[in-house]
């Protein structure tokens, strides 16, 4: 089987999606357009969400090293 691929590789930009949906003659352009806006949509909640983590991640480790400094 073929080595397995890496996950940056399995998604489509933006001009590719746009591309793949708009050759589908199935695909009305209002349907390509409620696509796009989901899709951005979609990225900018994981945005705020990572870095929501990436805030709660710093507040514990400064928790922690202050625990340890006695603090």
């Amino acid at each position: 089987p073929p080595p397995p691929r890496r996950r940056s590789s399995l998604k489509l930009s933006d001009r590719e999606r746009h591309r793949r949906l708009s050759a589908n003659p199935n695909v009305s352009a209002q349907d390509l357009q409620s696509v796009l806006q989901a899709v951005a949509s979609i990225r900018l909640e994981r945005k705020e969400s990572l870095d929501e983590l990436r805030q709660e991640r710093r507040k514990k480790m400064l928790m922690q090293q202050q625990a340890q400094m006695g603090f």
